[in-house]
């Protein structure tokens, strides 16, 4: 394990999820979703998942690219796109697919509207 890296992780990430959650202070919380942990969180808090459709792919490369992500960054997004994706989708749970064009930011109110 590299010597920077936190030898909590991934349990640290789960615990502050559902930490945070159980305090009550906030309307939502947005979290990074590491795929593999999503299921382990779900089983301890609603989760609602808001993914790109499949067929974005490409505009979700162009996405990256113009917000200033690293190439390495990139590759590593768009050559699991699918696979993660598809992995979102199989799971139970309320699901949000954004539309092309549309960002986090368009679905949001309404999200927050129906907690």
């Amino acid at each position: 394990m590299p010597e920077d890296q936190n030898q909590s992780w991934p349990q640290n990430f789960i615990d502050h999820a559902v930490t945070e959650f159980a305090k009550g202070d906030f309307d939502a919380i947005l979290m990074s979703a590491y795929v593999e942990l999503l299921p382990e969180i779900a089983s301890c808090i609603p989760l609602i998942y808001v993914y790109p459709s499949l067929d974005m792919k490409d505009e979700f490369e162009m996405r990256y690219r113009n917000r200033g992500n690293p190439d390495w960054l990139v590759s590593i997004l768009i050559g699991h796109f699918d696979e993660w994706i598809t992995s979102i989708m199989s799971m139970k749970g309320r699901h949000v697919v954004l539309k092309p064009g549309q960002y986090l930011t368009d679905v949001l109110p309404e999200i927050l509207t129906r907690l």
